[in-house]
């Protein structure tokens, strides 16, 4: 026995036990960051929405929760997320422990997927590679639905590979209502029935098309109920977005194939790839095509979907554990040795921090916005000592005041505006501008209370948080007069009027 047939056994009788160990040291790794605050979307959107349904109940409705925090999204990450965090206590820790349980099911899931595609080695390997993708680090931990979409979708394909069509229903349902993303899944899954059929269309196929779309009857029941009670289909913020313009739609395509090819490091894994399927025999590369069509028919209907609409770097993990089990069947063809593959993921971990790029939350470089945001805050909170006073910001600076689960503020009585207006006491900005001239009639600044260039800090600090937007933040005094409030009933009917946006 060789040392390649010899490594292959390794993988194959220890599987168990190297999953576990991935699995506990994965965890270990990212204990420390249950503890960091709320970011980006989680402020505005899903944690917002998540405490909501805690406060008021669970429901999977339209209409449970107010539409600028549903998005007119289907609810089911929210509803699951409110469900087992106030299980866990109801803190935006316990949802981050809730989000790396379920990542850490996403890595068994891709083992068991990749195992069922091809072997145990395929299916570790797999694994492996994608607890060090710095997309999946950062995400594990965040209140986002992008590492659910995955699971969800991974588990659907398993079942649907396995021919067990009630989990398949089960998971696709849950998955489609979890995100429209989800629909990517069924169309890869249509055109591989299609492929099946040598791309013939008879009663066959539609039948299996349709078995494995009924699925996409629970979102479609979904947007008729929205429909009734909200007024509209898809929420109109959202539709703004959509655009089939040809500029649009090609930007959108090569940044969504510049960062699910060569983003992060796996611009190596393309070029090995791509060398290895050129330099193979006609007979490889069409094993080669056959045993990954369902991926490719997946990557393809992804790049289809975020073409068409508003993109970022997260929305790719619907699809990314299958990346890396396809792209893993073809390098394994050609580089056998275990060292080979240790030095490509020691090489990912550079990349788990940009400091020269704005990003927001696809690696950890978001802690710095979040150190820096949770300075500017704790200053504002010294000065105030939890008085009520009106604070203008904008997103997501004004959002961590709004409660103090987010893990900023302990002050619940700020009142929060996103319209400037002449009452307004402070203003806390992000960004590389003090403040937006645009918004203001008059030069409003009395003093600059926190100004993160004038203190001490390391200089991956300083040149951070020069070019990432959401870092840069700080925090003035106007020089308008202090209002005054009778009652507390006055001052939130004042909030409401200049500014419903941050209501209660």
């Amino acid at each position: 026995m060789n040392n390649t047939e010899k490594a292959s056994n390794i993988w194959e009788e220890k599987s168990t036990l190297i999953l576990t160990v991935l699995l506990i040291v994965f965890a270990l790794a990212k204990l420390v960051h249950l503890y960091t605050p709320l970011f980006h979307d989680e402020l505005p959107v899903y944690g917002r929405a998540m405490f909501y349904m805690i406060d008021h109940g669970s429901s999977m409705l339209p209409g449970g929760m107010p539409p600028e925090l549903s998005r007119g999204h289907p609810p089911f990450y929210v509803f699951f997320m409110s469900l087992t965090t106030k299980l866990f206590g109801g803190t935006y820790y316990a949802a981050r422990f809730v989000s790396l349980l379920v990542s850490l099911c996403l890595l068994c899931t891709t083992y068991w997927l990749g195992k069922e595609m091809f072997d145990k080695k395929i299916g570790l390997m797999s694994a492996i590679l994608l607890s060090v993708q710095p997309l999946f680090f950062a995400q594990s931990t965040m209140i986002l639905p992008e590492v659910m979409l995955g699971l969800l979708g991974m588990l659907s394909i398993l079942f649907y590979l396995k021919q067990r069509y009630l989990l398949y229903f089960i998971f696709a349902g849950l998955l489609i209502l979890t995100k429209e993303t989800g629909i990517i899944i069924f169309a890869g899954i249509a055109l591989n029935e299609w492929y099946r059929e040598r791309f013939r269309i008879n009663l066959n196929l539609i039948g299996r098309c349709l078995k494995y779309s009924a699925p996409v009857v629970c979102i479609l029941l979904y947007f008729v109920m929205q429909k009734q009670v909200m007024g509209w289909y898809l929420y109109p913020y959202h539709t703004g977005f959509i655009s089939f313009h040809p500029a649009d739609v090609c930007s959108r395509f090569f940044l969504g194939f510049a960062l699910l090819f060569y983003d992060q490091g796996r611009f190596l894994l393309s070029i090995a790839a791509f060398v290895i399927i050129v330099k193979a025999s006609k007979g490889g590369r069409r094993e080669f095509m056959t045993k990954n069509m369902l991926a490719l028919f997946c990557v393809l209907m992804f790049f289809a979907f975020s073409s068409l609409n508003y993109f970022m770097a997260r929305y790719q993990l619907v699809i990314f554990p299958l990346l890396m089990i396809s792209l893993l069947s073809i390098l394994t063809k050609r580089i056998t040795k275990v060292r080979y593959f240790l030095i490509y993921v020691l090489m990912t971990l550079p990349f788990h921090y940009n400091f020269t790029t704005f990003r927001t939350d696809d690696n950890m470089n978001y802690l710095i916005s979040v150190e820096s945001l949770k300075k500017c805050v704790a200053k504002l909170d010294s000065i105030i000592n939890n008085e009520s006073v009106v604070v203008f910001g904008m997103f997501p600076e004004v959002d961590a005041l709004i409660d103090t689960r987010y893990g900023y503020t302990t002050n619940p009585d700020y009142v929060l505006v996103s319209i400037y207006h002449d009452t307004c006491q402070y203003i806390i900005r992000g960004g590389n501008y003090p403040y937006g001239h645009e918004l203001f009639k008059e030069e409003p600044i009395d003093s600059v209370l926190y100004y993160p260039d004038k203190l001490n800090q390391s200089p991956i600090e300083q040149l951070y948080e020069h070019q990432h937007y959401f870092s840069n933040f700080r925090l003035y005094k106007t020089n308008n007069p202090d209002p005054v409030w009778k009652t507390p009933r006055k001052r939130d009917r004042y909030a409401n009027e200049i500014d419903s946006t941050y209501k209660d």
